[in-house]
This record gives C-alpha cells, sequence and structure tokens, in this order.
C-alpha cells in the first residue's frame, strides 16, 4: 500500500484557518525549524512583521550555501545547481 506523505505544517489547514500548531507557532517565537522538500533544514517565520525583517535585510538573512556545497552535501556543483541554489531561491 502506498505510503502518502505529510502535508508540511506551513500548508496544513483546519478550513480555511491554521491547524493549532502552525497558529500557535505565529502567536509565539514565530520562528519554526523545519526540513525543506529537498532535505535542507529551514526555517518557517511568521508572522507578516517578522516576514517583513527577512525580506528586508539579505546581508542577515541569506540563502546562500555558507559552506560552498549543495543541499545534499555535494561539493562538485555545475554551473546549473549553482544557479538553481543560489541566493533568492
Amino acid at each position: 500500500m502506498p505510503v502518502t506523505p505529510e502535508v508540511p505544517l506551513q500548508m496544513r489547514r483546519n478550513g480555511f484557518h491554521p491547524v493549532e500548531e502552525l497558529a500557535q507557532a505565529r502567536d509565539g517565537e514565530g520562528v519554526v525549524r523545519m526540513m525543506a522538500p529537498f532535505g535542507v533544514p529551514a526555517y518557517l517565520v511568521l508572522p507578516y512583521e517578522n516576514v517583513r525583517e527577512v525580506l528586508s535585510d539579505p546581508p542577515r538573512f541569506s540563502s546562500t550555501f555558507r559552506t560552498g556545497g549543495t543541499p545534499g552535501g555535494s561539493t562538485r556543483v555545475s554551473a546549473e545547481e549553482r544557479r538553481r541554489y543560489g541566493p533568492g531561491t
């Protein structure tokens, strides 16, 4: 029997409202550490004020991989991979 993948936290809903876990994260600290779909650690940032802060300060909140590698840990990176995983993705 096929296994149904779990819906990521940021996409879960109770009707038109966020699930309780997401509402608690929004009303609490507002930052949730999670795993992105392609296997890289990521942060879900809530609420709107925090999102504005993150998006308006690129030097402080960058999507650049600081190790010089790729999400899978490989250090051999093609030009296409660099474009795909570069800043702003």
